[in-house]
C-alpha cells in the first residue's frame, strides 16, 4: 500500500544577528546613554570598570562582573565605543 502525502518542509525564521560589538580591552571607552563606562582591567574571566553616570564625575568605584555580562549589559544599552586604544 502506498501512501502520497505531501511533506511540508517549515523552515525557521532567520534570526536578525545582533551587530556584534568589539571584544572588551583594557582602556577602553564606552558611551552608555548619557553616561560612559570605562574598562580598567580584562581578566580571564572578570573585567573591572567604572561607569561615570555623570560626565565630569570623579571618584568612582571600580566594579568588577562577569566579561559575558558587561558586554550583554553594552548590547542592551546600545553603547558606542567613544575611545579605544590603538592596534
Amino acid at each position: 500500500m502506498k501512501v502520497n502525502a505531501k511533506v511540508k518542509v517549515v523552515k525557521k525564521p532567520s534570526a536578525k544577528k545582533a551587530a556584534s560589538l568589539r571584544p572588551l580591552e583594557n582602556g577602553q571607552f564606552w558611551r552608555v546613554g548619557e553616561g560612559h563606562i570605562h574598562i580598567v582591567q580584562v581578566g580571564k574571566f572578570l573585567a573591572q570598570f567604572k561607569h561615570f553616570k555623570l560626565k565630569n564625575q570623579k571618584r568612582v568605584p571600580v566594579q568588577m562582573m562577569n566579561i559575558v555580562s558587561v558586554q550583554e549589559f553594552l548590547k542592551r544599552n546600545d553603547a558606542k565605543l567613544v575611545k579605544a586604544l590603538p592596534a
